[in-house]
């Protein structure tokens, strides 16, 4: 009986050897309202361009540009299937609504030539920029500066 007990226990204890490994866990997508470089990867394909007028008043800007690429810290201009027009991006997600910045490829690249705001909501971004200082930065979407640019664009 001693025996049994002993054999009985040790095929208890190595029984958890030959268990299945758990499978592993889901990566955890982003959040849908998630401003980042990363969380913007990719192709966006450009649903509206407007100008800001008084009173929020928009007026449509001929789409000259079908889409946007984000490669890395690059966006691009895409023009009939071809990167028309690149800038490096900088963009801070921690800020509400987050900032974006602009820099040329030459010239100063510690100054963004163009400067804005940006938010996220599912497969859309909407972006309000202008080719003006960081100081010149609006704080919200709900008093757009005169002239500036609205762009929407949706993940493809």
């Amino acid at each position: 009986m001693r025996v049994r007990l002993i054999v009985g226990l040790l095929a208890l204890a190595g029984l958890p050897a030959f268990a299945p490994a758990p499978f592993p866990r889901p990566q955890r997508r982003a959040e849908p309202s998630v401003i980042s470089l990363q969380a913007l990867q990719g192709n966006w394909r450009a649903v509206s361009f407007d100008s800001i007028g008084p009173n929020n008043q928009r007026t449509k800007i001929g789409l000259w540009f079908q889409n946007v690429r984000i490669k890395s810290d690059r966006w691009s201009y895409v023009v009939n299937g071809n990167e028309n027009l690149s800038y490096r991006l900088v963009i801070d997600g921690n800020r509400r609504p987050g900032w974006i910045d602009y820099h040329e490829l030459q010239g100063q690249a510690d100054r963004p030539g163009m400067v804005g705001i940006v938010r996220r909501e599912g497969n859309r971004v909407t972006i309000l920029y202008y080719a003006t200082t960081p100081e010149a930065r609006p704080q919200s979407f709900e008093n757009m500066p005169a002239n500036w640019w609205l762009l929407v664009l949706e993940r493809q």
